[in-house]
């Protein structure tokens, strides 16, 4: 068995073993699957993958991880839907959905916002800007941490500078943990 070798699952021959898994792209308007996903799921068929699958697409519109997530509970998802499954197929694959639903954890604000207004990033910027800030004060009066370790990228965050993401996302949340964790 080689990865380029078909490969049967019950009565669905795939052309190789190599299979798009589902990833979220908080790319949907409404529930709606836009020219994002037709390009993105459709250049991953034309690139040789025998099975892709979408993002998770929600059953109800509660049910969604974000807002921004595809969705499968109107009649009008389905012909957007189909066009990228019609395209997915033309190129010698096999299209797949994961139909989700998130529970009591489903939410109706973008974690990131879409991408290109930045209007996302830039709350998640000042919710961390905040979050450095009373984190700074509870930890330097209960360990004695001194103003000179706070000196990275969190300090930057609190004059308004942005970290290079994701680097500095990293950078600050383990600047945070260090400081948490120090005896």
């Amino acid at each position: 068995m080689h990865l380029f070798d078909e490969f049967q699952v019950r009565e669905v021959t795939l052309r190789n073993r190599i299979v798009v898994s589902p990833m979220c792209e908080y790319s949907s308007t409404d529930g709606f699957a836009t020219d994002w996903h037709l390009v993105h799921l459709g250049s991953r068929a034309v690139g040789g993958a025998s099975l892709v699958f979408t993002e998770a697409c929600a059953v109800s519109p509660e049910g969604r991880i974000s807002p921004e997530d595809l969705g499968i509970w109107k009649d009008e998802h389905i012909e957007p839907l189909a066009r990228i499954t019609r395209f997915i197929r033309e190129q010698g694959a096999i299209p797949g959905i994961q139909l989700a639903h998130a529970g009591r954890k489903g939410k109706h604000d973008a974690p990131l916002g879409r991408l290109g207004n930045g209007t996302g990033i830039q709350r998640w910027l000042d919710a961390r800007r905040a979050q450095c800030h009373s984190l700074r004060g509870r930890v330097s009066a209960s360990r004695g941490v001194g103003r000179k370790r706070d000196s990275g990228d969190c300090q930057s965050l609190r004059r308004g500078s942005a970290p290079r993401l994701p680097g500095g996302i990293r950078r600050c949340r383990n600047s945070l943990r260090a400081r948490i964790s120090a005896p």
